[in-house]
């Protein structure tokens, strides 16, 4: 699973664009690098590698938890 992963990780990071944003939360506010990835499923493979709380698509405008 670990060398999957792994190679999933490389395979997004071939076109992997890297911008800077924030959001608000519960009267807080945070900045920190943001990437747009285009496959859902994949952004939250993504999200869960990277110990993110959640994603947000931007199509839909809602937050998913990962």
């Amino acid at each position: 699973a670990l060398l999957r992963n792994l190679e999933n990780l490389n395979l997004s990071l071939k076109n992997l664009y890297l911008y800077y944003g924030g959001w608000k939360e519960n009267d807080q506010y945070y900045l920190d690098y943001t990437a747009i990835i285009t496959d859902k499923e994949e952004a939250l493979s993504l999200g869960k590698m990277f110990n993110q709380k959640a994603v947000y698509d931007l199509e839909t405008k809602q937050t998913i938890t990962v």
